[in-house]
């Protein structure tokens, strides 16, 4: 009676299994959630968890079957604690009694100095009971523990699968924000994509071998769009250079020289840098050609720069008058009266002429002197600045383009003797002196068409020979002016016509010798 009190007493006292059943499980959400980087690196697999449980309970086990036999298992201590619950309630008034007797008991022992306790005394069973007390606690601790072990492994195994759910949750949406950021609607399968985002089966690894994959997708399509982009930047850049180029070529006049320089017309397999470095020199060559243009119009004057009013008006004018002879006066004083109104009105004409040279010879010899000091400007001949200094080339101005200006500067200097002999020489002065010329002849027929006596012919050739005399020495100065202005136009051209051949330096030295000597 006494060993089954103590061992009630104490089951009342542990009471383990309320201990379990009272325990209150936290729920997921309420603990700290294990990261999921630590969780895939230390987290030990079920087989593990479940061969330790198994360990730690055989362990138990076997330490209470040693000292007694009382349990074999978990299975019998608990139902044990069902027997022992039912037999508490039917054996309560019968402990009260047992309690009551005993305590009788112990008041008499104690009462009782010689009473000698054998092994079934108060003491062994005390020192058994508390034995007992202690395996059972132990026991308990460790059914406790193991318990536990099982919560928290149930625990972090739910906690695993949340996290999982969790993770899987923020990949999609990752997956998604990829997808949508990166514009990959039109080139992934819609299909597919939709699967993947509503599906929750998928697994995290999974997941994460499909970001990679997108990943990879938004790194070509990155180097995709850059390529377009550089070849968009590039197409950009070749139209605008195509349009600098077409300005560039609209700013030479007809019949100038168009400097070819492969650099800019090979432009087709250019790279952006290559682009840029060519647009930055067509640029340049713009500027440059802006002010060779303004040059031009400084070096071509045109025709009535180089003549004055008066000079303009003469040079342009025709002669007064027809000389037409009177054949119906047949001789004698008639004869000669009509020869000398005809070789006066020739002489008066020879005034005329005469003025029209002088002009001549003043616009050839401004021309002349204008024609000399551009040329030695243009080809550099002079002491000072050249022309072309003033233009705001970068770098080194290519001989293409320097010929190029030498030939288009020269040409407006050779446009100034076109204009002149167009308006001076041939619609000027080389008219009238054709006229001049033809009167002479009608008078030498006149002369002719009638038979003359002794005293006719003998005044015939003195005023024969008075008018032509003047007319010579008209003629004369005429054809040296003439000669000297056509040569000068000549080694002009000759410039003009060589300097793709060769050197414009030493052309240009024997023009400006050629325009020195006839000033």
């Amino acid at each position: 009676m006494f060993k089954i009190s103590h061992k009630l007493n104490y089951f009342s006292h542990v009471n383990i299994f309320s201990r379990f059943r009272n325990k209150q499980k936290m729920p997921v959400v309420e603990k700290p959630l294990v990261s999921y980087m630590l969780f895939k690196k230390h987290e030990p697999s079920s087989d593990e968890i479940i061969k330790e449980l198994g360990e730690q309970i055989t362990e138990t086990a076997s330490s209470i079957l040693g000292f007694s036999g009382i349990l074999s298992s978990i299975s019998d201590l608990s139902d044990a604690k069902r027997k022992a619950a039912i037999k508490q309630e039917q054996k309560t008034e019968k402990i009260t009694q047992t309690q009551r007797i005993e305590k009788n008991e112990e008041t008499y022992e104690d009462n009782d100095d010689d009473y000698d306790y054998d092994d079934t005394s108060y003491v062994y069973h005390e020192k058994k009971q508390s034995l007992f007390a202690r395996v059972m606690s132990n026991f308990a601790n460790s059914v406790s523990e193991i318990i536990y072990s099982i919560q928290d492994w149930n625990y972090q195994r739910k906690a695993r699968k949340e996290e999982k759910r969790r993770m899987a949750y923020e990949m999609r949406n990752q997956l998604q924000y990829k997808i949508i950021d990166n514009g990959l609607q039109t080139i992934l399968d819609k299909k597919r994509v939709s699967k993947i985002l509503s599906s929750k089966k998928i697994s995290v690894k999974k997941l994460e071998k499909i970001l990679e994959e997108t990943d990879i997708l938004i790194e070509e399509k990155k180097l995709v769009d850059k390529r377009i982009q550089e070849q968009n930047r590039l197409n950009q850049l070749k139209s605008s250079y195509v349009r600098k180029l077409n300005q560039y070529r609209n700013m030479f006049a007809s019949g100038d020289m168009y400097p070819e320089l492969p650099e800019l017309q090979n432009y087709q397999n250019y790279t952006f840098l290559q682009l840029q470095e060519a647009m930055n020199k067509l640029s340049s060559l713009i500027d440059h050609q802006k002010i060779i243009n303004a040059l031009k119009k400084r070096y071509q004057d045109g025709a009535e720069h180089y003549a004055g009013s008066d000079e303009n008006d003469r040079l342009k004018s025709w002669l007064p008058g027809e000389i037409n002879p009177d054949y119906d006066k047949s001789g004698g004083r008639q004869y000669r009266k009509e020869l000398k109104r005809i070789c006066k009105l020739f002489l008066i004409h020879s005034r005329i002429v005469g003025r029209s040279i002088d002009d001549f010879k003043n616009v050839s010899k401004t021309y002349y002197s204008s024609a000399k000091n551009k040329i030695e400007e243009i080809y550099e001949l002079k002491g000072n600045l050249r022309a072309a200094e003033m233009v705001p080339f970068v770098g080194v101005l290519p001989k293409a383009v320097r010929v190029a200006d030498q030939y288009n500067l020269t040409k407006c200097i050779l446009h100034d003797f076109e204009d002149i002999t167009q308006k001076y020489v041939k619609n000027g002065i080389q008219l009238k002196i054709k006229k001049y010329g033809e009167q002479y002849d009608k008078i030498e027929e006149f002369t002719k068409a009638h038979k003359h006596s002794s005293k006719d012919k003998q005044y015939t050739e003195i005023m024969l020979n008075m008018i032509n005399n003047v007319k010579k020495e008209h003629l004369g100065v005429y054809a040296k002016l003439y000669s000297d202005f056509i040569k000068a136009g000549l080694s002009i051209k000759h410039i003009c016509y060589n300097i793709r051949l060769k050197d414009g330096m030493s052309l240009a030295i024997k023009t400006v010798y050629i325009l020195a000597s006839a000033l």
